[in-house]
């Protein structure tokens, strides 16, 4: 299990203590980000949204999205 507070942000990645091993730690980024599909149509990048809306009354809507918690390079270069 983790604790809530990050020990401490090194370099975009926020380290946290295990609550039971002293000598366990885990890392996460700072910010994540959405993660994205190739359009191979379009050549563009596309990230991923779902917007499902009902309708009923009142009208309710709920939304989806992927996010990408994995570190890239630039967190591990100075």
């Amino acid at each position: 299990m983790l604790y809530l507070n990050p020990l401490f942000p090194h370099r975009r990645v926020s380290i946290f203590p295990d609550h039971a091993d002293p000598l366990q730690f885990y890392f996460l980024p700072m910010m994540p980000r959405l993660s994205v599909t190739h359009d191979s149509v379009t050549g563009a990048d596309s990230p991923q949204l779902q917007l499902i809306e009902y309708e009923a009354r009142p009208v309710r809507r709920f939304i989806n999205f992927d996010v990408n918690i994995g570190l890239d390079q630039t967190c591990w270069m100075g």
